[in-house]
């Protein structure tokens, strides 16, 4: 896991901002992550297990056999549901192990209308269609009947973020790491707005969820959006030419 004040530290020096880091506080840091985060995330999306050098691109987001519960044939995807990868399974009457076939709204139309290709049992379909009230996609499954699915898929990424608190005289930036409870000195000021000197706070930090083979090129995405925002046409020239290499 790799962590935001790393990630942070690392962009500073690259865009050869002063040592507290003025020229990309950390609240434009935290605005500009989850875009990045996004972007790499759908970088290697495009690619995924189309050749043995991608196979373990997003292994660290494979969720397998998770089980969704169906009432008459409708259920929830987990919460942190990004996009199924095979076949959802289901299990028939005799113990059968039966691969639950992914089809559009008019192709499961035209199995319900033919007799001799309604699905059944044997032969599942289904079709994502739909939130629940938590805004979890729904699985529609056909027949009705069955009562539970297994499916493999991507979970999507965390969003990233960094905590912090500046001393009042220095400016100087400390970071707060992640599941961390920070007592944060007299003198200084929590994120927020928060005076230092009272209870601890609990660190809102969250890391990104990739690997440091994954580093560059997020500081090469990072730099890209950064010269667009300043606007820097050299550094998005730059950042252009690493992200390229480090694909």
């Amino acid at each position: 896991m790799l962590s935001c004040s790393t990630v942070y530290n690392l962009l500073i020096s690259q865009i050869r901002a002063d040592g507290r880091g003025l020229a990309l506080s950390p609240d434009e840091f935290n605005r500009f992550a989850p875009v990045v985060n996004e972007r790499l995330y759908s970088k290697y999306l495009e690619t995924f297990e189309t050749n043995t050098d991608t196979i373990g691109a997003l292994a660290g987001f494979k969720v397998i056999g998770s089980t969704v519960a169906l009432t008459t044939g409708v259920g929830s995807l987990p919460s942190n549901y990004y996009q199924l990868i095979g076949k959802p399974r289901t299990v028939d009457s005799d113990g059968v192990t039966r691969r639950v076939e992914l089809v559009s709204f008019l192709e499961v139309d035209e199995r319900l209308d033919d007799y001799l290709t309604q699905p059944s049992t044997t032969y599942p379909c289904a079709v994502l269609a739909g939130l629940d009230a938590s805004e979890n996609v729904k699985i529609r499954v056909y027949p009705t009947t069955i009562t539970s699915v297994d499916v493999d898929y991507l979970k999507s990424a965390t969003t990233p973020f960094l905590d912090y608190y500046v001393n009042d005289t220095t400016k100087v930036i400390t970071h707060m790491a992640a599941s961390s409870t920070v007592s944060v000195p007299t003198g200084s000021t929590y994120r927020t707005g928060t005076a230092g000197g009272g209870a601890g706070i609990v660190s809102q930090t969250v890391n990104f969820e990739w690997s440091d083979s994954d580093l560059a090129l997020i500081i090469a995405m990072f730099c890209s959006m950064i010269g667009l925002a300043i606007p820097d046409t050299d550094m998005i020239t730059v950042a252009t030419a690493d992200e390229i290499k480090n694909e």
